[in-house]
């Protein structure tokens, strides 16, 4: 579950979770799927789970940033859970 809870959240959370399958939906599922596809064009695995991830620094530097800045952090934390989400997605498409 995503760090933060707000309705904000609630409304987005809530269109990731009931309609997975919706291109339209921005879903972590299907952004894990067109990265996977681009296997079978030359890229490695490496390769995508390096556009998938927020390098550490990245993150520490943002998370700096929601401390100064708290009434930033929802878009900041759901762009961290969404990433999260996309790796998840993809490790689990890797192991089929």
């Amino acid at each position: 579950m995503p760090p933060v809870k707000d309705a904000r959240f609630d409304q987005t959370f809530n269109n990731y979770v009931t309609w997975p399958d919706r291109r339209d939906s921005g879903s972590p599922r299907f952004e894990a799927q067109d990265l996977f596809a681009l296997l079978g064009e030359g890229d490695t695995v490496d390769d995508i789970r390096r556009l998938i991830e927020v390098p550490p620094h990245v993150e520490a530097t943002l998370r700096a940033f929601i401390r100064s800045y708290p009434e930033e952090s929802f878009e900041i934390e759901h762009v961290l859970w969404f990433r999260q989400r996309v790796a998840e997605e993809f490790e689990r498409l890797l192991s089929m």
